[in-house]
């Protein structure tokens, strides 16, 4: 049964749900879809009222399948058709902002293969055939600009050999 004490709670619905030391009853009058079994389910310090708190259509089970220190203020600020599954698997100091910024078809895969100080404007930058991989290849002050412009046959590593040149035309 639950206890007479009163804790510091807020309204969802009609109903008053406390934040901290849920009862039994308080569980039971759980909306927006989160079950019992769900919330007994909860890992990975994820609390019921966080549960609770859970708007912009986050599901109780996609909480809980929350890993790898994705906090669910991430979740809930999830926006522009970034799944979960994506956050989740964000590695290499990739932020939940810059997965959000990707545009023009550049994936989270092609994110996170990103090495050596390429940045995600560059990549999303990348015209005309220009590969990632190519981009991570650039060494020598060659600048994504001059791969763009390689025409005619000329391959990146015969840019990077120029020397003595006034510049690629």
């Amino acid at each position: 049964m639950p206890s007479n004490k009163v804790y510091r709670s807020f309204s969802i619905g009609q109903n008053h749900l406390p934040i901290e030391k849920l009862e039994l009853a308080d569980i039971v009058l759980c909306r927006h879809g989160v079950e019992l079994a769900d919330i007994v389910r909860c890992r990975h310090r994820v609390e019921l009222a966080d549960i609770v708190r859970c708007r912009h259509g986050v599901e109780s089970t996609d909480i809980v399948r929350c890993r790898h220190g994705v906090e669910l203020a991430d979740i809930v600020r999830c926006r522009h058709g970034v799944e979960l599954a994506d956050i989740v698997r964000c590695r290499h100091g990739v932020e939940l902002a810059d997965i959000v910024r990707c545009r023009h078809r550049v994936e989270l895969t092609d994110i996170v293969r990103c090495r050596h100080g390429v940045e995600l404007a560059d990549i999303v930058r990348c015209r005309h055939g220009v590969e990632l991989a190519d981009i991570l290849r650039c060494r020598h002050g060659v600048e994504l600009s001059d791969i763009v412009r390689c025409r005619h046959g000329m391959e990146l590593a015969d840019i990077v050999r120029c020397r003595h040149w006034g510049g690629i035309s």
